[in-house]
């Protein structure tokens, strides 16, 4: 009986870690995006910066959890690898609670980190884990971002540019806007990192609401439309990762890193 009861729980859940998160969490989020957001003119962005802000609301800013952050040191490895020099400037898009940051900062020139998220709570959250890692103040900046246009960092010009886990979450015109606009902010030397998990089967998906997979054919369609150099990066398996790291450059640019 405990054998059926547990096949019949694992065919309810589908591919969601439960029961409730299938048929109750995840269809109110689906109406809150339809009727709260999207029928009254309101972009999944701002969506997907009210579920964040929402989630960390609801956590009532508990210490970020010592494993997730130790976690990252391997992106900070990652980087440097690929040629990550204390001099250069990085831009942390989508840094969340700076799990990666916190590695970044110490290495770094002064000021030459910056993480920037949608989600307001979560950089609050992020200060707090940089304090707890007796981060100077004033030896980085973090920056809330309204859109996928980057207008709160015009004046910047950055080396490097790390997004884990950010595409993942992006719909296909924000990733877009996101490319077009990075171009002011970037020079022919300047490398775009970022992870995503490429769709199963060839065929685009989305899942859980947040989740977007696309064919590795599409990610890189939409990168060279929009002026990029795309091919993946090597080094990031050895971290243990079913995802895969991807390399851009600027289409006409010269790159002298790695």
């Amino acid at each position: 009986m405990t054998g059926l009861k547990t096949r019949i729980i694992k065919l309810l859940r589908g591919r969601h870690n439960s029961v409730r998160y299938r048929f109750y969490i995840l269809p109110r989020e689906w109406l809150i995006y339809l009727f709260c957001f999207r029928l009254i003119g309101r972009s999944w962005l701002e969506f997907y910066a009210w579920r964040m802000n929402r989630s960390a609301e609801q956590s009532g800013h508990k210490p970020v959890p010592d494993g997730y952050v130790d976690d990252a040191r391997g992106h900070f490895e990652f980087l440097k690898a690929k040629g990550l020099l204390p001099h250069h400037h990085i831009l942390d898009y989508g840094c969340g609670f700076m799990r990666t940051g916190v590695f970044l900062v110490p290495y770094l020139n002064d000021k030459h980190y910056v993480g920037v998220d949608i989600s307001g709570q979560r950089l609050k959250s992020a200060a707090e884990l940089a304090r707890a890692r007796n981060l100077q103040d004033g030896s980085y900046k973090l920056i809330e971002l309204s859109s996928c246009r980057l207008d709160e960092l015009d004046g910047h010009q950055f080396d490097y540019i790390w997004a884990g886990s950010v595409i993942h979450h992006m719909p296909e015109p924000d990733i877009r806007i996101f490319l077009s606009n990075l171009k002011r902010l970037i020079s022919g030397d300047s490398q775009f990192f970022f992870t995503f998990t490429p769709a199963e089967e060839g065929r685009y998906e989305r899942r859980r609401i947040k989740d977007f997979y696309y064919p590795v054919d599409e990610m890189r369609k939409i990168c060279e439309s929009e002026g990029y150099q795309f091919e993946f990066a090597d080094g990031w398996e050895q971290l243990g990762r079913s995802d895969h790291a991807v390399r851009l450059v600027l289409a006409d640019g010269i790159v002298n890193g790695k």
